[in-house]
């Protein structure tokens, strides 16, 4: 029976995901990204220079995170760079539940995304304009497991107000008018952390 139903072996090429470069694009949705002080404004620019990034991999697989108070995916690792554009366009602060500044939880999910899909590491930028220690913190640990991170400084180190859709200016919790200037040595530090680069977003490319 077995040798009537000619039984054979033979390798055949499958499409991996693990030779492609991922790549996932964490952007800040927080309310600081409302800020004018860089034109036209910061979540503006931001969209800018994701869609930079996307188009510079757009032989690999790419993926968009929104991020503030909380963390979510907006597109997993994918090819269709044509997609992902529309998403990004629709991403801003006024999409996120909680407002604040959550960049751990930002690389954690980015670490998942790249780990879900079976490559060998790959690369991970934040868009944003501060970070804190356990950003830092989730730097190494995404180093450690292959995942290269990296930040896009977006916003002057001196800040501007930053608009409220409801109208009025945000405050600090003492009352005072939040400036939200960026911070390049917390920048410099998470990238430096997570083994990558930190560069401040200028208006060209």
């Amino acid at each position: 029976v077995l040798a009537l139903a000619g039984p054979t072996w033979s390798r055949i090429e499958q499409p991996l995901y693990a030779r492609r470069a991922a790549q996932v694009v964490a952007i800040s949705l927080s309310q600081r990204m409302l800020s004018h002080d860089v034109a036209p404004s910061r979540i503006a620019l931001a969209r800018y220079k994701a869609h930079d990034l996307l188009a510079a991999n757009r032989d690999g697989l790419n993926a968009l995170i929104g991020y503030a108070g909380e963390a979510f995916v907006v597109a997993p690792l994918t090819s269709d760079t044509h997609s992902l554009s529309t998403l990004l366009d629709a991403m801003a602060p006024d999409t996120m539940p909680v407002d604040g500044e959550n960049a751990a939880a930002a690389i954690a999910r980015g670490v998942a995304l790249i780990r879900g899909a079976k490559t060998r590491g790959g690369s991970l930028v934040l868009i944003t304009d501060t970070a804190d220690a356990s950003a830092r913190q989730a730097a190494r640990k995404a180093l450690a497991e292959g995942v290269r991170v990296s930040v896009l400084g977006v916003g002057t180190p001196q800040g501007g107000p930053v608009s409220l859709p409801t109208g009025g200016f945000l405050h600090d919790a003492n009352g005072n008018l939040q400036l939200a200037g960026r911070n390049d040595a917390a920048l410099s530090a998470l990238a430096q952390a997570g083994g990558g680069r930190y560069v401040p977003a200028t208006a060209d490319e």
